[in-house]
């Protein structure tokens, strides 16, 4: 164990020897710069990756089984456009499910069959065959599915606002849309909805059905109005809270917390009692109050729970029990919404049932656009009827905003009810898909790394059902949308490993400088080893040791380093993007949060690199030292 003795000492500064001492702490300050970069620049851009394919397997799933064009040629779906009890169209998979026959044609009503639809061809239900497998996959590999269908429409919003001089005015906006179905299956969709804000609740509630608004939205907090007044039920007896009330009414009181006396005011404190409520002043003389306390605006009304009477039209028709923490009390009771606001509210199960119109989830850029939400408007689509092409409008309601991650075609996109899609797509439309990508099911689940298997475990299954020539299944990296995006990030992160590699390379050349130094100085003492008889695998596990050791702590303190810089992400982006001016990273591409968290493949890459690319970067000065005349190195010493 001498060896390590004997690095250990090496690896120690020493006094006399300040010059090699000075250059080792250089060699490790750029070695640590240099792993704290890397560090934290994989770490973003692995976590910007990830967030991307959850944006992107969120709204348009991990796997997608779409029709091929066996499918369509085939009679199963052939014979709807040529039955009555198909209504003479074709059907889409959610309409096959739903059918209680798989072959509609009734050969004593309807028209003969063409030549080229061979009725023996196919006597399965493709799609419930299709549906039992997903059924049997979801109880194995817990995943959830739904069936999809795109469309497009023009999108006509009208926008009433009032401005500063509470003056009414009416804009419009109009938009050629992508129209996709509504994925209310989606066990993720939650993560995309963007969160309402206190004006867009009280919207909602204001211009849609109370219950059907409570039905998907939960109201958290309330705030009072101006005029609000606590009701004494909430006010617990025999406590005692700070108020302030008018001088020259002292039954006008307001509780509040503010230390600070208000013009006109001054300060006391309250007490419920049997016989009422008094006000104590600071001389310690008492009022009895008899009408009823002011709450400061400013203070939130924690929800507990809501009830609804039947016929609830607007927010004064609803009751609430409410919490209201006080100076380490609890004001608690049940109040009526009349005098109160929306503060805060979540999505509850984020849905398009709002309204007598139709419901729909925008693209959160309409929001820069000006649009809000529970604004009206319709979607445009052409239909042929008998005599002409005639425009058909359906009625819209702005429910809420989507992230649709940063494909560009997301920001024209719309979640729409299922039956709009069907009904645009069955109209004889001047707005036509690729058949083969309109319509199919969508499949999520929470492992992206089991999509391979997955799919491998689906096409088995069709197989065995001898269906798969009908069913294409497609994971998210070849989406022909996606794919281009995710190759490109895949060679990015092996350019940005390979640079790191090499950055790292030219800075253990320092630790070469370091140690050619420290051979220099430890000349007689190499020499009396050598002597003595150490061999020569000993001088180089000696040199050896020393540059992997300052290889380590170079790691350790990079990644120390990456993890403070990681936590603190978000203010150095912002210092960074005030001195440039502009935003550092853009939100469409980057997203509004930047992560940071860190990443395990960062942390492998330079615990296995650096103290490696350390240990060869020491070998040289290593293999100088065992080249050296020992007879030559004492006698000039």
């Amino acid at each position: 164990m001498f060896e390590l003795k004997i690095a250990f000492k090496y690896l120690i500064p020493r006094k006399k020897h300040l010059s090699s001492a000075l250059i080792s702490v250089l060699s490790i300050l750029v070695l640590s710069l240099v792993v704290w970069l890397i560090v934290v620049f994989l770490s973003v851009t692995d976590g910007i990756e990830n967030n991307w394919k959850k944006k992107l397997t969120t709204i348009h799933s991990a796997i997608r089984i779409t029709p091929t064009d066996a499918y369509f040629s085939s009679y199963y779906y052939q014979v709807d456009a040529l039955a009555h009890q198909s209504q003479y169209r074709h059907k889409t998979i959610r309409e096959k499910i739903l059918s209680l026959k798989t072959d509609p044609y009734d050969e004593n009503y309807d028209q003969e069959l063409p030549l080229h639809i061979k009725t023996k061809e196919q006597t399965k239900d493709l799609a419930k065959e299709l549906y039992a497998i997903l059924g049997r996959l979801e109880n194995t590999h817990k995943i959830s599915y739904q069936d999809f269908e795109l469309s497009g429409a023009m999108l006509r919003l009208q926008m009433i606002r009032k401005n500063s001089k509470e003056q009414t005015t009416q804009s419009y906006l109009t938009q050629a849309s992508y129209l996709s179905s509504f994925p209310d299956k989606n066990p993720f969709l939650s993560t995309l909805i963007v969160p309402l804000n206190a004006d867009e609740l009280t919207c909602l509630f204001s211009q849609s059905q109370i219950n059907h608004a409570l039905h998907i939205v939960t109201i958290e907090s309330l705030k009072p109005k101006h005029d609000w007044e606590i009701p004494i039920s909430l006010i617990p007896e025999e406590i005692s809270f700070p108020v302030q009330a008018l001088i020259s009414n002292p039954s006008y009181v307001l509780l509040t917390e503010n230390e600070e006396t208000l013009p006109d005011f001054q300060k006391g404190t309250i007490k419920k009692t049997q016989e009422g409520i008094y006000f104590t002043d600071k001389k310690k003389s008492s009022y009895l109050i008899e009408k009823p306390i002011f709450l400061e605006q400013s203070r939130l009304l924690r929800v507990v729970k809501t009830e609804v009477l039947p016929k609830a039209k607007t927010l004064k028709d609803l009751y609430f029990t409410i919490e209201i923490p006080f100076k380490n009390q609890l004001l608690q009771g049940r109040v009526s919404g009349e005098g109160l606001e929306i503060a805060e509210g979540c999505w509850r199960k984020p849905s398009l049932s709002l309204s007598e119109e139709n419901g729909i989830f925008l693209a959160k850029s309409f929001q820069d656009q000006g649009v809000k939400v529970a604004d009206r408007g319709y979607l445009s689509y052409s239909s042929i009827s008998m005599s002409a092409v005639q425009e058909q409008r359906l009625p819209i309601f702005v429910v809420g905003f989507y992230d649709p991650g940063p494909l560009f075609s997301g920001y024209k996109s719309l979640l729409v009810p299922p039956y709009i899609t069907q009904t645009i797509n069955a109209s004889n439309a001047s707005f036509h898909l690729n058949k083969t990508e309109s319509n199919g099911v969508c499949i999520w689940f929470d492992n992206l790394a089991d999509t391979d298997f997955i799919k491998k475990e689906l096409e088995k299954q069709l197989e065995e059902k001898e269906i798969a020539a009908y069913w294409k299944v497609t994971p998210f990296t070849e989406y022909d949308f996606a794919k281009d995006m995710l190759q490109q990030f895949a060679s990015d992160r092996y350019l940005f490993t390979l640079v790191g590699a090499i950055i790292l390379m030219v800075a253990c050349c320092n630790i070469i400088s370091q140690l050619i130094i420290l051979v220099d100085n430890k000349k007689k003492e190499i020499g009396i080893l050598l002597a003595m008889g150490a061999s020569k695998k000993s001088i180089l596990f000696i040199f050896g040791f020393c540059g992997m050791i300052m290889g380590l702590m170079s790691s350790c303190i990079g990644i120390a380093a990456g993890i403070f810089t990681l936590k603190y992400l978000d203010l150095v982006i912002s210092t960074l993007s005030f001195f440039q001016g502009q935003a550092l990273l853009n939100p469409v591409f980057f997203g509004q949060i930047i992560p940071s968290e860190f990443s395990s493949k960062a942390i492998q890459f330079v615990f296995i690199s650096t103290p490696i690319l350390s240990l060869f970067a020491a070998l040289a000065p290593a293999i100088k030292t065992c080249c050296l005349n020992v007879s030559g190195i004492l006698r000039s010493e």
